[in-house]
């Protein structure tokens, strides 16, 4: 949060502020959805079936992704007034904040 608050404080009245994050889905169901596009899209592209899951295995215990409305509570406490969804794709979002 104190990187996001030095990006806020470094710009300008009306700038913007743009950034995209992998996010967690809302249920288990995207989620296990989500994982499992991802695992099919690396063993397509030539990682093997144990990278793959090793990968994939790596969600909430070394990779810990937070819901998108929680990354806008953040922009929003950071002093962002205006927080709005301009790409999302799969498990990413891209986010704009407008100070």
């Amino acid at each position: 949060m104190i990187s996001i608050r030095n990006c806020y404080n470094a710009l300008k009245e009306n700038g913007l502020f743009f950034t995209v994050e992998n996010f967690a889905p809302n249920n288990d169901i995207f989620k296990r959805l989500y994982l499992e596009r991802w695992k099919n899209y690396q063993y397509e592209n030539g990682r093997s079936e144990e990278e793959c899951q090793s990968h994939v295995l790596r969600y909430n215990t070394e990779y810990f992704p937070v819901p998108i409305m929680e990354q806008f509570h953040v922009l929003q406490k950071c002093g962002f007034k205006n927080v709005e969804i301009f790409w999302c794709s799969y498990m990413q979002v891209g986010i704009l904040g407008i100070k």
